[in-house]
């Protein structure tokens, strides 16, 4: 029976308890990270340890029990309790330290900790009362037996959290030894009952250690069926979340992966299939020998997402760049680092787009602006260092835009990119070729030693582009224009070298295109003249400031008939502009379209005003026929001005006979079907020959003044003349002749049969209110002579 003692030697025995529990989690939780040897060894020393401790307990508890018979146990019953309490912890730290820590694991543990510190009690107590047996109250032996177990089950489950609830563990622990021993003990009768216990009938006599052994396998037993009906429903609950989880990580889009310590420990198909690796191969492998740079990552901050990118090694050795985003979870019972991998390999190419088409151009891929001026910056600092010279090429097609608009962007980039290929067949491999515009290119021509070597390329480049193409079935012919500046003669500055070669090149344009020209001083004047004219005929055709005037079209007879609408225009700063000036620079920045459609509508309610008696002639560009809204805006012009189809002939140059332009052909067809008349301007001095007549349905035929003016000169003229007159009749179209200036001509041409003419010599272009007192005068003379 329990004897009356101080506070003090109460607390002593769960103090020492608690104590011991201290020392074996501190030796178990090195043990972890052991090698299975050490790790056995520190689970003997461990045992021994909680043996030592339990045995204090229970010499302390022995002590408050029966304070008379502590120093009365035999040797033998000594070392056979001891062997029983360290056995007991052993196998206890042995099952927690190595075998699966589940819950029927953990029931074992737990139990075996109770019954060795049970039998620890009665194999000592036992040697006490020999040779008498003790006697003992059954029930309380079970319910000690499980209420320890259940303490060091409880110890055992906390000291495997990873949370700040893990330091419970130890009390649980250390009363885990206390309470089977004050519950050993408290179950023991005092003497004076055991002989009456013992001779009673039916009498539970066992000896206590048969007792505590049955006891504590049904125990143990009790313990295990019901750990392993937890564990059954564990595993069914882990199997059915984990097939659940299978199947949603294994139908994501982004690979997943699972390590610990360097070793990958799970992964999903996903991940499977972007490595190239079966599951079997790579569940147990060392991460870095697929994902290098993630093995080396710092996990120091592994709560939060830790982003990343790096590549992997797939299974046919092939590099893939991958973005990862990594952090900590747990997985199976301990930490570990889950990683989703994206293939970025879209990613990076579509960057690598981006990043080439800063600085390339794309539909021809050579080099733009931004790469010239790198390239000519360096190239400009080798000179200032001693190295040699440099020459800049501006190159524009001639004739490219003709080409575009007649038979459309897609043979115009091809042309372009033939012409490309062509350039690019005759340069060196440290030269650069850069587009900078639509048709416009700028060659960079390192270590130049002479200017002849710069100008025997633009020779060749003159040769190379100008030779025929052949694109799509259509014959196309193109030149170039080029202008070279020179470094350091002409500057040592990029833009300055640029601007110069862009002065050069327009020179060689305006004096006949298809040659190069070198940088000359005064070659300046001609850019900045035309730089001023481009932005006061933009201004000009804003502002409605244009004139137009309007030169008679008569018969051999002196009958007027019509007016070909003549475009002139007077520059505030450059005086009056000859359209052959200024129609070019229309064309050539598209302004021509507006241009075009103005003097569409004033011609249609001049030629409105005369009343149906005369027709009008209108010029229109190649470029206005490309449009593809042209014929209804040409018969919503004619509507809105009340003029009738047949008084409206639309004049239009061999540029757009050129080529066999279905989108031309289509819009002039139906020009056609609105009742306007066709006639081919400035016949004989394109490229399309006679048989163009025979594929555009055109009304009239215009013989250039060229032709006119060589008339009175010799036979060879007149010949040419009276073959297109033969022709036209036979065709049935009517023949206009332009450019009269002397009589001659007109006589010449008037007997030759010509149809209609028109000249200086007949009447010069008639503007503002000139026409009506020119028509009032005609008018009047007709009726005098009639």
């Amino acid at each position: 029976m329990l004897n009356a003692h101080p506070l003090l030697s109460l607390l002593k025995a769960p103090l020492i308890g608690i104590g011991t529990a201290s020392v074996v989690y501190a030796i178990a939780a090195r043990a972890g990270g052991m090698k299975p040897r050490a790790r056995i060894a520190l689970a003997g020393l461990a045992g021994t340890v909680a043996a030592i401790g339990g045995w204090r307990v229970f010499l302390v508890s022995l002590h408050i029990y029966f304070p008379h018979v502590r120093d009365a146990i035999p040797l033998a019953a000594r070392l056979e309790s001891f062997s029983f309490m360290t056995g007991g912890a052993f196998i206890a730290l042995f099952i927690t330290l190595f075998l699966t820590r589940n819950s029927r694991n953990m029931a074992l543990a737990s139990s075996t900790i109770a019954a060795g510190a049970s039998c620890m009690v009665f194999a000592a107590v036992s040697g006490i009362a020999e040779p008498f047996t003790l006697a003992y109250e059954l029930s309380r032996v079970i319910i000690t037996m499980l209420a320890g177990g259940l303490l060091a089950a409880a110890g055992i489950r906390l000291a495997n959290r990873e949370d700040g609830f893990r330091i419970l563990s130890i009390p649980a622990l250390g009363f885990s030894l206390v309470v089977p021993i004050f519950g050993a003990l408290s179950a023991i009768l005092p003497f004076a009952d055991w002989v009456t216990a013992t001779r009673q009938q039916n009498a539970f006599a066992l000896h206590p250690l048969q007792l505590v052994f049955v006891s504590e396998l049904v125990v143990m037993l009790a313990f295990a069926l019901a750990g392993a009906g937890v564990d059954r429903q564990n595993a069914l609950r882990v199997a059915s979340e984990n097939t659940r989880l299978r199947e949603l990580t294994d139908n994501m889009f982004e690979a997943l992966l699972i390590h610990r310590k360097g070793v990958i420990v799970d992964i999903n198909q996903v991940c499977s299939q972007l490595l190239g690796w079966p599951a079997e191969v790579l569940v147990g492998s060392p991460i870095d020998r697929f994902l290098p740079g993630l093995a080396t990552a710092d996990w120091s901050d592994a709560e939060r997402p830790h982003a990343a990118e790096t590549i992997i090694m797939t299974a046919g050795g092939e590099t893939i760049p991958v973005e990862t985003l990594s952090r900590m979870i747990s997985f199976g019972g301990s930490k570990a680092q889950v990683t989703a991998l994206r293939d970025i390999r879209s990613r990076r190419a579509a960057e690598e787009k981006i990043r080439f088409l800063a600085h390339h151009d794309a539909l021809t891929k050579l080099p733009n602006r931004l790469m010239l001026q790198d390239a000519l910056a360096r190239e400009i600092a080798a000179i200032r260092a001693g190295g040699l010279g440099l020459a800049i090429f501006y190159i524009d097609l001639d004739r490219f835009k003709s080409v575009n608009d007649t038979l459309g962007h897609q043979i115009g980039d091809k042309l372009l990119q033939m012409a490309v290929a062509r350039i690019l067949s005759n340069i060196r491999d440290i030269d650069l070729l850069c587009r900078i515009g639509g048709d416009e290119f700028v060659l960079l021509q390192p270590r130049v030693e002479h200017p002849d070597i710069a100008g025997s390329l633009a020779a060749r480049l003159n040769h190379a582009i100008s030779q025929p193409y052949d694109i799509d079935g259509h014959a196309v012919n193109i030149g170039a224009s080029i202008g070279i500046a020179l470094g350091p003669q002409d500057g040592t500055e990029a833009e300055m070298l640029i601007g110069k070669a862009d002065v050069a090149l327009y020179r060689a344009k305006a004096d006949g295109r298809n040659r190069h020209y070198f940088f000359r001083p005064g070659m300046d004047t001609v850019l900045r003249r035309r730089r001023v004219l481009e932005q006061e005929l933009s201004a000009a055709i804003e502002h409605e400031d244009l004139t137009i005037c309007y030169q008679p079209v008569v018969t051999a007879d002196h009958e007027l008939v019509g007016f070909e609408a003549l475009l002139r225009w007077t520059s505030p700063t450059c005086g009056s502009i000859s359209p052959d000036e200024f129609i070019p620079i229309a064309e050539e920045t598209g302004l021509i379209v507006r241009l075009g459609a103005w003097v569409l509508d004033a011609a249609c309610r001049q030629a409105t005003s005369w009343g149906g008696r005369y027709w009008v002639a209108v010029n229109v560009s190649p470029r206005q026929l490309t449009e593809e809204d042209f014929p209804r805006l040409t018969a919503e012009t004619m509507a809105r001005a009340g003029l009738a189809a047949h008084l409206l002939e639309l004049e239009v140059t061999e540029g757009v006979a050129l080529h066999d332009n279905a989108q031309a052909l289509n819009a002039l067809a139906a020009l056609k079907h609105l009742g306007l008349r066709i006639s081919l301007d400035d016949f004989g001095t394109g490229y399309s020959g006679l048989s163009s007549l025979h594929h555009y349905p055109f009304d009239k035929v215009k013989i250039d003044r060229s032709f006119i003016a060589r008339i009175a000169d010799g036979d060879r003229a007149r010949a040419i003349v009276a073959a297109v007159l033969a022709m036209s009749r036979q065709l049935g179209l009517t023949v206009t002749a332009e450019g009269i200036e002397t009589a001659t001509e007109f006589t010449v041409v008037r007997d030759s049969g010509c149809d209609l003419m028109q000249g200086n010599f007949l009447s010069p272009p008639i503007c503002d209110n000139d026409l009506d007192l020119y028509i009032e005068a005609r008018e009047c003379r007709d009726a005098a002579h009639a």
